[in-house]
């Protein structure tokens, strides 16, 4: 009998990047005495030792119940990234049912079942989740699709926002017409660290929202799978608030970035609410209290909903006010949870660091300051990233400040030197966690050195 070391598990290097091509051994706890792994819940196909991870980190990793393992993570080139000693498969379902400590299926709980320390199964969703994963009987984190699940990075600041221009990380808003308003709040209540408020700052009414666009690697392996979506959410009017998975079925990585197509249509399909090229795996809504934190709940087996269709390249996560609100009206949101499966999720603080690292994946400022190669009027110099971005980015470029000298050449006589001018930079290419940048630099000279200082944006946002 085996049980998944997790849903559909997936390792990261330090820096949050996917793991590709990584390496994992399993040995007896203890030892280094190699202990199988399996593709499958019957334990009949041994994976090979060391599993090879996929280009996203991912692969099929089945234990064998209630033994303990040794288990060693190292990178393509045999650096070891992690370890752990006397780990233990969590005891399979049917064994939890054996031992009495949960119904057979068809069963029903007949009351609560209390463990020492307090860790409790009563039938929810939620409180089994977090029991077993207080026990340790099962892994059951799965992968959050949403990326700052809590709003707690801000990279470019962002205030007032344009419907469907990207603000806080990772993030798009919406709204019918104009911009939102958008801050942070720190620890707007018991076991929420942030979240992220829309005020609606127009006088007419509007709808107002927000959305994930999930990038295809991180959404390809859900075709044909059950998906949930189910973010928290405070409105300071009583309101409704839906929500809904949307499968972008257009070319891959290329998504219309603003999905909503009609703000006023009730029809929650492609070219009514939404735009072209999109199917709407499930949509559902709910009436919130003023003032009250609330779970919104969208999953395939809602009515109406379907699995991941096998045409999905990307992936939209959607909340907003069903019906427009008055100016100044606030909606909060946090503890996005997004991935596998019909049920509420566990939701944990993501790590800081490897949140950043996955949200400068597609968006970071970056400041310059050292030497450059020259071709004729070009200066090329290459920036640390830190991690590798998601494609070639686009560049934005501020202009020296107060006209100060901030790109300089050598002619073998004598430098020559002039303020940045904005906008004046490109991305020419990604080499590993750097960019290859060029600013034209009219003047320049093929094989003269120089130096410049500079500061901007990269995007490779979706």
């Amino acid at each position: 009998m085996t049980v998944a070391l997790q849903a559909i598990p997936q390792f990261f290097d330090n820096a949050g990047v996917p793991l590709s091509g990584g390496k994992i051994f399993s040995y007896e706890a203890g030892t280094l005495i190699p202990l199988p792994t399996y593709t499958d819940r019957g334990g009949t196909t041994p994976n090979a030792n060391p599993v090879i991870l996929d280009a996203a980190g991912r692969a099929d990793i089945w234990l064998t119940a209630n033994v303990a393992y040794k288990l060693i993570v190292q990178d393509s080139d045999g650096t070891v990234m992690d370890s752990v000693d006397q780990f233990y498969a969590g005891a399979d379902p049917s064994q939890l049912v054996a031992a009495g400590i949960v119904p057979a299926t068809g069963g029903a709980y007949t009351g609560p079942v209390a463990f020492q320390g307090g860790a409790t199964f009563d039938g929810t969703p939620a409180q089994d989740l977090a029991t077993l994963d207080s026990l340790g009987i099962a892994a059951v984190r799965n992968t959050n699709l949403w990326i700052n699940s809590d709003f707690s990075i801000n990279q470019r600041g962002a205030s007032s926002v344009a419907d469907g221009a990207y603000g806080f990380d990772r993030t798009v808003a919406l709204c019918e017409t104009g911009s939102i308003t958008l801050s942070q709040l720190a620890q707007p209540t018991d076991g929420i660290p942030y979240a992220m408020r829309i005020t609606q700052p127009d006088a007419a009414p509007k709808r107002v929202g927000s959305l994930q666009i999930v990038e295809a690697e991180n959404c390809l392996a859900y075709r044909g799978k059950n998906l949930v979506f189910a973010p928290k959410v405070r409105c300071s009017a009583a309101t409704t608030v839906r929500v809904a998975l949307v499968a972008w079925t257009g070319s891959l990585d290329a998504p219309t970035r603003d999905v909503v197509n009609g703000w006023s249509s009730t029809a929650y399909t492609a070219g009514n609410f939404f735009v072209a090229n999109t199917l709407t795996i499930a949509t559902g809504a709910a009436a919130v209290a003023a003032g009250e934190w609330s779970d919104v709940v969208v999953s395939s087996s809602s009515a109406g909903g379907v699995v991941a269709p096998s045409t999905l390249n990307n992936l939209y996560l959607v909340v907003w006010t069903e019906a427009v609100v008055a100016q100044n009206v606030t909606l909060d949101l946090s503890v996005m949870r997004a991935g596998q499966g019909t049920s509420l999720q566990l939701w944990t603080p993501p790590d800081t660091q490897q949140e950043l690292a996955r949200c400068q994946r597609y968006f970071q400022p970056f400041n310059y300051f050292g030497g450059t190669t020259s071709r004729t009027n070009v200066l090329d110099f290459t920036v640390p990233t830190g991690v590798q971005m998601r494609a070639t980015p686009t560049v934005t470029n501020f202009a020296s400040g107060g006209g100060s000298a901030s790109a300089a050449i050598y002619n073998g006589t004598a430098w020559f030197q002039a303020p940045v001018a904005a906008n004046n930079a490109t991305a020419t290419g990604l080499v590993g966690p750097s960019v290859l940048l060029s600013y034209a630099y009219s003047g320049a000279t093929a094989g003269w050195p120089g130096s410049i200082a500079i500061a901007g944006t990269l995007s490779a946002e979706l």
